[in-house]
């Protein structure tokens, strides 16, 4: 029979199980089960392991730890490399030193040699310092031929083919130590030292601060000393200055007080008189005037009538009304006659 094709248009059922609709579509609630469940297997520390059947069929699925390298160690005593899986097995290789060369595995220049252990090694006979890089000529000298003398004060040195040590040389009155350097005070003559003055170098329990009038303190200058000024009855001192304390000090006890000066001007007037203006008590200036009357002027020049009554001036009046005889001069008495010769008066 040659291969035909079928073609279910209406979907496929065996029994009353439905393998596929009308689609096509498998239905997979009607797949046997292989034994495997559902879900994923493997993460980061984990791989899956996947057991299939001789069908193809995948009847199994489980995880297994990675077996990756966890350590790596190096025993010197035996020269033995340790290498450790993750999953607990060592393999341990060891790696003996070389005892034969092999062709084409190291190439050996004019300067290189292997000895009978395998060690290459340089023939320094053969190599040029000149040539070598980063070759200076003044780092590469004979260092017996260079001196680090001790100048004035030290001692020490030498060549440089050997460490040195310098040291300060000691004098009089100079003691020098591993970490210091120390003057000798025994050795050193006060009297000698430059600058020196015989009165600025005394004995300060003979020389004394004495307090005079006034004053109190002192002492010898063997010591911080103090002089204050003395406080008394209307005197007050402290650290700003001297000062009166006027709550002290009698006014009427003053030299030089007199008691008609010293008054409450308040309580004392000067009032004006007769023919006068202003006054009032001696507190302010005040001003006193001359009241000027019937036929009289006061001012800043003085106090006038209305014309000028001299003994040789002109006088004129209206009226005069005389109680007494009118003289002269000398003492003559005045007359008055009318137009007839009548006499009128005196």
């Amino acid at each position: 029979m040659a291969n035909q094709n079928f073609r279910v248009k209406n979907g496929l059922t065996v029994g009353t199980v439905e393998i596929a609709n009308s689609s096509g579509v498998l239905n997979t609630s009607a797949l046997p089960n292989s034994g495997v469940s559902a879900g994923s297997a493997g993460n980061t520390t984990t791989i899956p392991v996947v057991t299939v059947d001789a069908k193809g069929l995948v009847t199994g699925l489980s995880t297994a730890s990675v077996s990756g390298v966890s350590s790596f160690t190096y025993t010197t005593s035996n020269a033995t490399f340790s290498l450790g899986t993750g999953d607990g097995t060592t393999y341990a290789q060891t790696i003996p030193y070389a005892n034969t060369t092999i062709s084409g595995v190291i190439k050996l220049g004019d300067l290189l040699s292997v000895n009978a252990t395998g060690f290459v090694s340089v023939d320094e006979s053969s190599i040029d310092i000149h040539n070598l890089s980063g070759y200076v000529a003044d780092e590469n000298i004979d260092h017996t031929s260079i001196t680090l003398t001790a100048g004035s004060g030290l001692t020490g040195g030498g060549t440089i083919a050997a460490s040195r040590s310098f040291a300060i040389g000691q004098g009089t009155g100079i003691t020098v130590t591993a970490d210091a350097i120390e003057t000798n005070d025994s050795e050193i003559v006060h009297d000698n030292l430059s600058g020196f003055v015989g009165n600025e170098h005394i004995d300060h329990t003979q020389v004394s601060l004495t307090a005079g009038s006034g004053l109190t303190g002192g002492g010898d200058i063997s010591s911080s000393r103090t002089i204050t000024v003395l406080a008394n009855t209307g005197i007050t001192a402290n650290s700003t200055g001297v000062f009166t304390n006027d709550s002290e000090i009698d006014h009427d006890s003053l030299s030089g007080f007199v008691s008609n000066e010293h008054i409450d001007h308040t309580a004392v007037s000067i009032t004006s008189g007769n023919g006068l203006t202003g006054g009032g008590d001696i507190s302010a200036t005040r001003t006193l005037a001359v009241t000027g009357g019937t036929g009289v002027t006061s001012n800043a020049t003085g106090v006038h009538i209305g014309q000028d009554v001299g003994t040789t001036s002109s006088v004129t009046f209206d009226d005069v009304d005389v109680d007494g005889d009118l003289r002269d001069g000398s003492n003559r008495v005045f007359k008055v006659y009318d137009s007839t010769g009548t006499l009128i008066w005196g």
